[in-house]
């Protein structure tokens, strides 16, 4: 049997997070780690849910940012076996070999900030450079199905990162979409285009996510929409299908 467990997490400096817990008969795969020195908080958010967060066997990351990666290192130190899941692209700044796109992001604008601005600017590098690295132990591409936690599917979704992915679970026909969506209040919207590195690329995987056969939809922040999810999509999908043509 598969249970899909929706975790809220509080976030450092205000709001939550929203990863995601597939539970299978013999497997469990968490998307996404929170931020660095959230595996307690991660602890807690699993025992709410029924759960052990030693029963994990398997940990997807949509991509490297530093509040989707931040535990993962302290989560692979501490539970025996835990295999670690990404895509091509993203695998070298999860290991660490590549510096993060978002830290060099930050580098790159830091000299045409207002001086007011530099301070935060600075404590924000430094998170980036807090975030410990881990192993990859499977490289996943666009379309593989795997057969963990009672099968998911890999939906490529770059946009807001190269490689970032999404996953899709047939059974119960939701959608998680680490970053390359966001909810508000029960609505869908497409992410911050200020933290999305190619936007030309983030529509067309919105697109492409549009034509999946949905009720349920979870976003790493906002969290669920389960209402007229079809709805929601089809009009998103015709917006940016509006604009590209203007």
């Amino acid at each position: 049997m598969q249970k899909i467990h929706v975790l809220e997490i509080k976030a450092p400096h205000g709001g939550y997070i929203y990863p995601v817990v597939i539970e299978g008969d013999d497997e469990m795969l968490l998307i996404d780690a929170g931020y660095p020195g959230q595996l307690g908080t991660f602890k807690e958010a699993f025992v709410k849910a029924g759960l052990s967060i030693d029963q994990l066997t398997h940990i997807l990351i949509t991509h490297h940012d530093y509040d989707h990666m931040g535990a993962l290192r302290e989560m692979v130190n501490e539970i025996r076996n835990l295999k670690v899941i990404t895509s091509s692209e993203q695998a070298p700044y999860v290991e660490g070999i590549k510096k993060s796109l978002r830290l060099q992001q930050a580098e790159l604008i830091f000299d045409e900030l207002p001086e007011a601005e530099k301070q935060s600017a600075i404590a924000f590098e430094e998170a980036l450079k807090s975030v410990a690295f881990a192993k990859v132990d499977r490289i996943v591409e666009h379309s593989q199905m795997l057969d963990i936690a009672g099968g998911i599917q890999v939906i490529m979704t770059p946009g807001h990162m190269p490689g970032h992915l999404s996953v899709y679970v047939d059974l119960s026909k939701t959608l998680v979409t680490g970053d390359a969506m966001v909810a508000e209040n029960g609505t869908l919207l497409v992410a911050n285009p200020q933290y999305t590195l190619d936007m030309p690329k983030a529509l067309d995987s919105i697109v492409k996510l549009s034509e999946l056969n949905l009720e349920r939809v979870i976003c790493y922040h906002g969290g669920e929409v389960s209402s007229n999810v079809s709805k929601k999509m089809a009009e998103i999908k015709a917006s940016i299908l509006g604009n590209e043509g203007q």
